[in-house]
């Protein structure tokens, strides 16, 4: 099973549209902006070569296979398998599950200070530091022309936008709720029901 988001995410480009390594490589900085790094330029041809091991993707057959010597080699284009497509599909499932599953396990961990509401109330403000911080640097959605130039990009980036918004409401939220009963355990007083 493939664990890496840097193969998923080379994974979904070529699910898009097949392509050859160093295009990929550029797609994936230009879409991903930073928010996984490939590192090295060779990282790019490790990654295919993982997702063609597990028959995630195929080479695409030559168009002109037939080299008079002078001309550049052909690049090796790939595109996405059926059982690439499938698997990409309940990634993204799995993905929002183990979202709701590390919120709850946050609100466990942080349960265990129960007995040091003073330490928990600091944690508490980081969190919510993080979340204002988060919202500062997220931008928002750009107008588009009517015909954007990268169609998938604009969308990628108009729901990166909605998500981090609507995610920053509850997170605050669960930030006000804890508060007052780590305020509450702090004072000696019996938790809010």
């Amino acid at each position: 099973m493939i664990r890496s988001p840097l193969n998923w995410a080379v994974l979904g480009l070529l699910i898009e549209r097949p392509s050859y390594g160093s295009e990929l490589k550029a797609r994936f900085e230009h879409r991903y902006e930073g928010l996984l790094q490939l590192g090295s330029d060779s990282r790019i041809y490790r990654v295919l070569t993982e997702l063609e091991k597990q028959a995630m993707i195929r080479p695409m057959p030559e168009a002109n296979p037939v080299s008079s010597g002078t001309e550049r080699q052909p690049k090796r284009h790939y595109c996405a398998t059926a059982h690439g497509r499938e698997s990409f599909h309940e990634y993204l499932v799995e993905e929002m599950r183990e979202l709701r599953r590390r919120s709850q396990l946050r609100a466990r961990l942080l349960a265990v200070l129960v007995d040091r509401p003073l330490q928990a109330l600091e944690v508490i403000d980081e969190i919510e530091d993080a979340c204002v911080q988060e919202a500062i640097h997220t931008p928002l959605p750009a107008a588009r022309a009517r015909f954007p130039t990268d169609s998938v990009l604009a969308l990628a980036q108009d729901l990166a936008a909605e998500e981090c918004r609507l995610a920053m409401d509850p997170n605050l939220e669960f930030v006000g709720y804890t508060r007052r009963l780590f305020k509450a355990l702090a004072k000696g007083e019996s938790l809010p029901r």
